[in-house]
């Protein structure tokens, strides 16, 4: 399978650091659903729909909230996540807290490997963690608990940065694990992964010769890539973008390594401090007035209304001719704001499934795209009910004693209790009233 992925992250506007509803910065649930489903907003269609959007670059996952929903739409929708392990779990980890690290990663593996390989199918490893105060050995302890829990051996990858060329980091990578006493055996199930936003060109170059010179035998993905819209004009931004979309695409063909990459992103990011840091997304979010109530804090959050940038228009237009006008865009307009106008007697029609043996308007079957890694990933998921929650194990080895056996109650005969009182004569015809009946209610 060839990734044609997105980074999504859709705060909402009313995102402050620290702001109790939006403490973990994780929209992925069901606290936030009328961002993503169809319920409100419907962004995980509209990507299928419009964008032919196949994988969820994700960035934070907590997991005293439920996930259920997200993963069961896009099971539906036939779009795949990697499930990351976020530089949270890095900072315990340098921190020296293993033991609530082992928890955390024990917890994210076992809420989502039910769905895997079917939807879940690789772990993200923090995020540029040579730029965030980490190094290699914290790095390699988190996958060492990732690779204890998870029963099904799925892949994973460490976004890095382009920092010079990002050869370096890579090379640092391959020998922890040729040195790893305990992970030599699973750098197989590696996928190299770095972020880049250079040109087109740049990226033509970084893959097809410097990184195919040297690490050809590990596939590469790009976790993020685009340009943001501050520096440059929000036309410019199409160009530049439009450009690396062609690049990356050419590279899903002609070189067998690489998987393909993830846009730089979905949405904007109007809280973040740098002022080139808030303008990547292909829409601009503004309020729209429409609140939503989160199931757990109570918080009413805005369902803002996405507007279309023209980058946007610019790459669909490219995945349209991609395709060959297999996989063109929906007619009906992108649901962006407040609600779609659904009954709940309408169905929905199935999205197309991209690059996974899709027909076209003819009724030809196209063939798949061929298999250039040594791995193949799962074909796309067959829709199945809701799948059954993991209950969790007893860590415990503690066996309680058995409760004691109580013998029945043996009544007393008759012959041996005492005769009742003599009770002494009514002084007067005063008759108390009768005591209040005692209800259920009064008994609780």
């Amino acid at each position: 399978m060839k990734l044609n992925g997105i980074c999504y992250q859709p705060a909402p506007s009313d995102f402050t650091p620290g702001h109790h509803a939006y403490f973990d910065s994780d929209y992925y649930n069901d606290d936030f659903e009328h961002l993503w489903s169809m319920k409100g907003r419907s962004d995980l269609y509209n990507m299928k729909q419009e964008l032919s959007i196949n994988f969820l670059h994700l960035y934070n996952w907590c997991t005293i909230r439920d996930h259920s929903s997200f993963l069961e739409e896009c099971q539906r929708l036939g779009t795949r996540v990697g499930i990351p392990i976020s530089n949270y779990t890095l900072g315990l980890v340098r921190d020296g807290q293993y033991g609530q690290a082992e928890q955390n990663i024990r917890n994210i593996v076992e809420q989502t490997l039910p769905y895997a390989p079917d939807v879940v199918v690789m772990w993200l490893i923090g995020n540029e963690y040579e730029l965030e105060g980490f190094n290699i050995g914290h790095v390699m302890k988190v996958i060492e608990l990732v690779v204890k829990y998870d029963t099904k051996n799925l892949r994973f990858s460490i976004p890095v940065s382009f920092k010079e060329k990002s050869l370096p980091t890579l090379r640092e990578i391959k020998n922890a694990f040729d040195t790893h006493t305990t992970l030599q055996n699973h750098n197989h199930k590696l996928i190299n992964c770095v972020n880049i936003f250079n040109k087109g060109g740049d990226i033509t170059t970084f893959v097809s010769e410097l990184y195919a010179s040297e690490f050809r035998n590990t596939p590469l993905m790009l976790g993020e890539y685009g340009k943001d819209s501050h520096n440059v004009s929000p036309h410019e931004q199409s160009i530049w973008v439009t450009e690396q979309v062609k690049a990356v695409k050419n590279l899903t063909k002609s070189c067998d390594f690489f998987l393909g990459g993830c846009l730089f992103e979905y949405t904007e990011e109007t809280w973040k401090p740098q002022k080139y840091d808030r303008h990547f997304g292909l829409f601009e979010v503004k309020e729209s007035g429409q609140r939503e109530t989160t199931r757990r804090c109570g918080h009413r959050y805005p369902v803002d209304t996405l507007v279309k940038k023209p980058v946007y228009d610019a790459i669909a237009k490219v995945i349209k001719d991609e395709f060959d006008g297999s996989c063109v865009p929906t007619t009906e307009p992108v649901v962006t704001s407040m609600y779609p106008s659904l009954s709940t007697e309408q169905v929905l029609p199935p999205p197309p499934r991209i690059g996974l043996g899709y027909q076209s308007p003819e009724g030809m079957v196209l063939p798949r795209p061929p298999v250039l890694t040594q791995q193949q990933l799962p074909p796309p998921p067959k829709l199945s009910p809701r799948l059954p929650r993991k209950e969790p194990e007893v860590t415990s080895q503690q066996t309680l004693p058995p409760p004691p056996k109580l013998s029945p109650r043996v009544p007393q005969a008759a012959t041996q209790l005492p005769p009742p009182p003599k009770l002494p004569p009514v002084q007067n015809q005063t008759q108390l009233p009768p005591p209040p009946a005692i209800g259920v209610k009064a008994l609780m």
